[in-house]
C-alpha cells in the first residue's frame, strides 16, 4: 500500500481498543476508528491527544490493565 501526501496512518496496541469501561465493555476498533476519522483533518499530534482523551473518557477512573500507546504519522 502506497501512502499519498497528506494520508494519516495510525498505530496502537490492543491495550487502546481492550481498554474497558466500569461496565467491562471494551473500546473497541469501531470507536478508535471514528475518533480518527473525526479528527483526520488534525495534526497527527492532535489524533493522537484525541484518542487518549477519548479512551480516557471511556475508562474513567479505572487504571489500564495493558500497555496504551499510541503513533500517528501524517506523511
Amino acid at each position: 500500500m502506497e501512502c499519498n501526501a497528506g494520508d494519516l496512518v495510525v498505530f496502537y496496541t490492543d491495550g487502546v481498543i481492550e481498554a474497558v469501561n466500569t461496565q467491562g465493555e471494551d473500546f473497541g476498533s469501531e470507536e478508535l476508528e471514528r475518533v480518527v476519522a473525526l479528527n483526520a483533518g488534525e495534526t497527527a499530534e492532535r489524533v493522537v491527544t484525541a484518542i487518549f482523551s477519548a479512551v480516557g473518557s471511556h475508562t474513567g477512573d479505572l487504571n489500564a490493565f495493558d500497555d496504551q500507546t499510541v503513533v500517528a504519522v501524517r506523511r
